[in-house]
């Protein structure tokens, strides 16, 4: 069965026709405006999914790299803080080696003595170490300082181990469920007998006994003193080593995460941005299009009754 076509139908169809082709050339001309085929919701909601996705893991990854970077910069203080640590002790075995020797007079002590105890404050402004304007020994209570100097005698520095100063272990999430301690604390760095005077594993009291056996020239004390400086000193240089560690875990991690941020950006361009010479070439077909149909239609659609009767 014909049906029959008005001109009313063919107007109607050439303009709806008209306005799709239009709308094409409008969508295209964003695209290559803004650089991206995906500008709101509608435009392709599976791929939208996929860049949901590509977006939450992106800002994970980036979080995990400032994590380490954080990190990376407590383990560099943290390092050259047992560095100094380790020359100070370092220097005060040879200095006693010096100080036992039988040539070296009283008064020749009590300047080794006088030196030794000058080391021992630059020790206390060791372990209140910053970094970023925290301080690296304090444990968990980053935002008080672990040693505080006082007057323990008119010769010998002396120091009180802050309230707030604690063991507990800094943790960072540097992955999925992957969680890393990377702080020492004042208890790790000076022996955990650091908060007792008179502690034989504190370095500190070791300075401090060292200091007094050289004024009383006290030749068995100084032995001992001697004994446990050296002690102190494989003790801390273990701790270094042991520490030290870290450092490949650190950047191995951050080097993985930059190689997968590196993919997601990739992943990220193929499904979001425009190919700006694929939709250049589009739009001029879509061009030539548009034009073909304005004379096209310009020819077939017949004048109205009305134009006659003019």
């Amino acid at each position: 069965m014909a049906i029959r076509v008005t001109q009313s139908m063919m107007t109607r169809g050439f303009l709806l026709n008209l306005n799709a082709g239009m709308q094409r050339m409008d969508k295209l001309q964003e695209r290559l405006y803004t650089g991206k085929q995906i500008n709101r919701l509608s435009d392709d909601p599976l791929n939208l999914q996929s860049l949901l996705r590509i977006d939450t893991t992106q800002n994970e990854t980036e979080q995990y790299m400032e994590n380490l970077n954080y990190m990376m910069g407590v383990h560099a203080a943290t390092e050259q803080a047992l560095n100094n640590v380790i020359d100070v002790v370092s220097h005060v075995r040879t200095l006693m080696i010096k100080a036992l020797n039988d040539t070296n007079t009283f008064d020749e002590r009590s300047v080794i003595a006088a030196e030794i105890a000058s080391l021992m404050e630059h020790l206390l402004d060791v372990g209140n170490t910053e970094y970023s304007g925290t301080f690296v020994f304090a444990g968990t209570d980053i935002n008080h300082r672990p040693l505080h100097p006082i007057i323990y005698d008119i010769d010998i520095p002396g120091y009180e181990i802050s309230d707030e100063a604690n063991r507990e272990a800094r943790i960072m999430e540097i992955g999925n469920d992957v969680i890393l301690k990377f702080n020492l604390n004042i208890f790790d760095v000076f022996g955990d007998d650091v908060d007792d005077p008179n502690g034989e594993a504190n370095t500190l009291a070791v300075f401090r006994r060292i200091v007094e056996s050289l004024q009383n020239d006290d030749w068995e004390a100084m032995n001992d003193a001697f004994i446990e400086i050296s002690d102190e000193f494989f003790r801390i240089n273990h701790l270094r080593s042991e520490y030290g560690t870290l450092d490949a875990r650190f950047r191995a991690s951050h080097t993985r995460h930059f190689n997968n941020l590196t993919t997601l950006t990739d992943l990220r361009n193929r499904v979001e941005d425009t190919d700006m010479a694929g939709a250049i070439m589009y739009l001029k077909t879509q061009e030539t299009v548009y034009r073909t149909a304005l004379e096209t239609g310009a020819r077939l659609l017949p004048p109205s009754l009305v134009d006659y009767l003019r």
